[in-house]
């Protein structure tokens, strides 16, 4: 039957399941924050020259037509 034994066993048992649940979730969303802030770096705005039409980088300019 259930005595205080299993029941608190059970308890434990289910506070490091939730406990371990929280731990990855915090971990997951750590790393899930750190990509998207690595991807947001990585983006360039490009701008199209209206001499030639080619897409170049906003800051650089068009090499192409010069």
């Amino acid at each position: 039957m259930f005595t205080p034994t299993k029941l608190l066993l059970l308890g434990l048992i289910l506070a490091v399941i939730w406990y371990g649940y929280r731990i990855i979730e915090k971990r997951n969303e750590a790393a899930k924050h750190k990509r998207d802030q690595t991807s947001a770096d990585a983006t360039v705005d490009m701008i199209e020259c209206k001499t030639c039409g080619a897409w170049v980088d906003a800051k650089d300019g068009c090499s192409i037509c010069g």
